[in-house]
């Protein structure tokens, strides 16, 4: 729920903050084109579209066309988009670290009750 919030003051609705988070991931693989994130967001193209049509607006990516072929399209994150993602991830390991004790304390009861050996742990 923080990660909404988070998010949010930063501008960016949630799916929009997981749609520029997938394209800096496929950034680093390969060009990222419309179609790969829909494929990679498990969305519809046109749902991609709209998407990136609210990033564009807001000035966080930038769509490129191919030189060699104008109908393959890429979308680039821009300094804004690193800047509210940075923001979101960084709001998101502060929560992480608050709520990791918590987490590493369930699964060892889940562990515990599932009669398993518990893992080694990092403290």
């Amino acid at each position: 729920m923080r990660s909404r919030v988070s998010a949010n003051i930063t501008g960016l609705e949630p799916q929009q903050y997981q749609m520029v988070l997938a394209l800096r991931a496929l950034s680093r693989e390969h060009e990222a084109s419309i179609s790969s994130i829909a494929e990679r967001l498990l969305i519809r193209h046109s749902s991609s579209v709209d998407l990136i049509d609210g990033l564009v607006a807001q000035r966080y990516v930038r769509r490129d066309r191919s030189r060699g072929d104008h109908w393959q399209v890429s979308v680039i994150v821009l300094p804004r988009g690193q800047r509210a993602l940075e923001r979101v991830v960084r709001d998101r390991l502060h929560e992480l670290r608050d709520s990791g004790h918590a987490l590493i304390a369930a699964l060892a009861a889940i562990l515990e009750e599932a009669n398993l050996p518990e893992p080694m742990l990092a403290s």
